[in-house]
């Protein structure tokens, strides 16, 4: 403890305390330029970051202003093509049913008119061919 008192009671205190001073001094400028600089460089990136956002033409905003439109616009195209789908299914099953109908109409026709020409071939003719013929037609 005693080295410490003599220290500070000595000659030399006045310049070992300035040189302290100074050192510290200069430490502190070091610092200060540096969170100056640290500061100057970030206000810059603030300001870079902050255009990048707000720029009208090629912004973050303007991108996703964009993107939201884009979005509404294929939604109402989706809507208007599921309505089509849907319009084109009704009319598919209506022309399906009619072909549906249509062809057991066919069939049962082609039915009767198998049954008819069944009962035209199954026929035998009499003695008189003409005769039977006349009989035919008049039958059918």
């Amino acid at each position: 403890m005693g080295t410490i008192v003599s220290l500070f009671t000595s000659r030399l205190a006045g310049p070992i305390a300035s040189v302290v001073a100074l050192v510290l001094a200069l430490a502190l400028a070091a610092s200060l330029l540096t969170a100056s600089a640290t500061e100057k460089s970030l206000r810059k990136q603030i300001d870079d970051l902050q255009r990048s956002i707000d720029n009208p033409a090629t912004g973050w905003r303007a991108r996703l202003s964009q993107c939201q439109h884009n979005v509404g616009v294929a939604t109402a195209s989706l809507a208007t093509q599921n309505a089509a789908v849907a319009t084109l299914k009704a009319a598919n099953a209506a022309a399906t049913a009619k072909a549906e109908s249509n062809a057991a109409a066919a069939r049962a026709a082609s039915a009767g008119a198998q049954a008819a020409v069944n009962s035209i071939l199954n026929q035998k003719p009499g003695a008189d061919h003409c005769a039977s013929a006349l009989a035919l037609i008049r039958s059918h």
